[in-house]
């Protein structure tokens, strides 16, 4: 006979017993809900089949802790009368092959502010489902208590550390031996049986078969005292969806685009859905954006709308300028990030950008490209005589930044100078920039809208992109509606969102 490998591990809540009355119906120990407006609850039934019962012989006690210690105290007599209603169907079903049943219970300390969570407690309860599983089935059964040490059972932070000290740090030799583990979370508080979800989860996903159980609960089954029936096993992928789900939106939330790939990878490992493919595809290239290779994130962001077939006007990624307004939205982003040098830094990055970018449109031919700053060729006089001389210092080559690159854009538009938002950009934000990377130092928030001669945020965006508009020649109302970003990261929200497994 093979050797049994299974191991239970079930929270146990005040519902999960049920009593026989003199009428023959079960009714459970713990439900205080009245079915109807004007009808007893099965506790209160029970309380008065006990009071009223002539075989019953001492203090059942008025409370559920009391009542259990009762039925425990006195099992001999009412074990026929007495049943795991909800965890019944779950054991009988593994009976066969469970080496040990640990039973999660509450016994809170006797304390003032304890005193109405404590008459609710479980411990004893546990001893009665605990005994029955041994009379009836004659397998090991453990219980676990919490609440001693004035843990609260309400506090999912608690619960999490104390599931995983004294459940499975605890049992982790036992269940080191073992092949499948059993969980059934249902019973007692709920932040509980999340924690005892979450850490089952992050703790033996991969080693071994883990499943969850839950259960149907049908009332007039159990009143003939019939268990609840069991529903479906799950390995909690669903559950763990849920968590996944809700970390990455988060994630999401703060433009951490890298966090949310890290989470979701495993989902679209081997998967043909073409809704998790398509959030696949569009981080792909939301990380490029993230990282300014704005012509990375143009390539794959094409290639995601023709593999999906989407009806997307991509006609934006034609322009020359379109890179400077994603760089100017990306600083925007930093800003609300808390990452306040590199919002400077793509702030201004973008306009004098978009000024090179202007420059290589403009005078292709007389510019030479390479791997550092554009190089300006004599030929430029052509278009603009003595232009080339009198940004050539001793007869040295021109390349295409700083003063040299904003003169350039002056001599060519000479209406430039009547600019106020480029003005500020020349002769203050430069400046500010040139200051702030050439020291060790921090940037609190007031000093990005200084550098740019601004007093807030709004009128800092309205300065980047009225330099952006007025360069490039285009119209746009706000550095939003002039990225795609904004766009892609809707799209994957309301992906992720509406993902099911």
């Amino acid at each position: 006979m093979s050797k049994k490998r299974t191991v239970l591990v079930a929270t146990v809540g005040t519902r999960d017993l049920a009593y026989q009355v003199s009428s023959q119906e079960w009714l459970n120990v713990g439900n205080y809900n009245p079915q109807q407006w004007d009808s007893l609850s099965h506790a209160v039934q029970v309380e008065l089949d006990l009071e009223t019962d002539p075989q019953i012989k001492g203090d059942p006690g008025r409370s559920f802790r009391s009542r259990t210690q009762f039925f425990s105290e006195h099992y001999s007599t009412f074990q026929t009368r007495l049943k795991p209603i909800i965890l019944g169907s779950l054991l009988e079903k593994f009976a066969s092959e469970l080496s040990q049943v640990y039973l999660i219970a509450t016994n809170q300390l006797a304390t003032p502010e304890n005193r109405t969570f404590r008459e609710k407690d479980t411990l004893y309860c546990a001893q009665v489902i605990a005994s029955w599983i041994q009379e009836y089935l004659n397998l090991p059964c453990r219980i676990i208590l919490l609440g001693e040490q004035g843990e609260n059972p309400a506090d999912f932070d608690s619960m999490i550390r104390w599931t995983k000290q004294h459940i499975w740090q605890s049992l982790d030799t036992d269940l080191k031996q073992i092949d499948k583990l059993l969980i059934s979370p249902k019973g007692g508080v709920g932040q509980l049986a999340e924690a005892l979800r979450v850490t089952a989860l992050s703790h033996y996903t991969g080693q071994k078969t883990l499943l969850f159980c839950d259960f149907n609960e049908d009332e007039s089954k159990n009143l003939k005292g019939e268990f609840s029936a069991l529903k479906p096993l799950s390995q909690g992928e669903y559950y763990l969806w849920e968590l996944s789900q809700r970390q990455a939106i988060a994630l999401l939330d703060r433009y951490d685009y890298a966090g949310v790939q890290s989470i979701l990878r495993g989902y679209w490992k081997n998967s043909s859905n073409l809704q998790i493919l398509k959030i696949k595809d569009l981080l792909e290239a939301a990380l490029r954006w993230n990282i300014a290779e704005f012509k990375e994130f143009s390539d794959l962001l094409r290639q995601f709308v023709a593999r999906h077939s989407m009806d997307w006007d991509l006609s934006i990624l034609d322009h020359w300028w379109w890179l400077a307004y994603e760089s100017a939205y990306l600083s925007v982003v930093r800003f609300d990030q808390g990452h306040t040098i590199e919002a400077l830094f793509h702030s201004f990055r973008a306009v004098e950008g978009l000024i090179s970018e202007w420059a290589i449109a403009t005078f292709l031919k007389d510019i030479e490209q390479g791997n550092g700053a554009p190089r300006l060729k004599q030929s430029i006089d052509k278009q603009l005589p003595g232009f080339y001389d009198s940004q050539s210092l001793q007869g040295g080559e021109v390349y295409l930044y700083g003063t040299a690159l904003d003169n350039l854009l002056l001599k060519a538009r000479p209406e430039m100078n009547n600019n106020a938002d480029l003005r500020k950009f020349f002769d203050v934000a430069r400046k500010q920039r040139n200051q702030v990377f050439h020291r060790l130092l921090g940037l609190k928030k007031e000093k990005v809208f200084l550098a740019w001669d601004t007093g807030n945020k709004e009128r800092w965006q309205s300065r980047v992109l009225g330099c952006l508009n007025c360069i490039a020649q285009q119209s746009f109302n706000s550095l939003e509606q002039a990225s795609l970003m904004p766009q892609i990261h809707k799209e994957l929200r309301q992906l992720i969102s509406t993902y099911r497994l």
